[in-house]
């Protein structure tokens, strides 16, 4: 189950990346991607694969999961909140559920 929900903040690293991108380099009209959460996710994907725990990271991470998953979808342009659910924050709440598998 680890293994999951480290494939999953990986997704989630990735799709924040790509979203970063996206947004400074084509004016992407969706939420502004949380920079945090990249370099948090990371942190803590770094010291999983090194196999040294780090407790910072951890916390870290699960604190921006969190703002994440609060967070509603926005679209910039006309500054509206969508009223879906994100499917990141469903992956999100996913993660956090079993947040003590982390």
């Amino acid at each position: 189950m680890k293994e999951e929900l480290l494939k999953k903040i990986d997704e989630i690293v990735a799709g924040e990346k790509l979203a970063m991108d996206s947004y400074f380099f084509c004016g992407s009209g969706s939420s502004l991607p949380d920079d945090e959460l990249i370099r948090a996710g990371e942190a803590y994907l770094a010291a999983e694969k090194n196999g040294i725990p780090d407790l910072e990271a951890k916390v870290k991470l699960i604190e921006r999961l969190e703002a994440a998953a609060n967070k509603g979808q926005e679209v910039l342009k006309v500054r509206v909140l969508i009223d879906a659910e994100d499917p990141k924050t469903v992956v999100i709440k996913e993660i956090l559920a079993n947040k003590d598998l982390l």
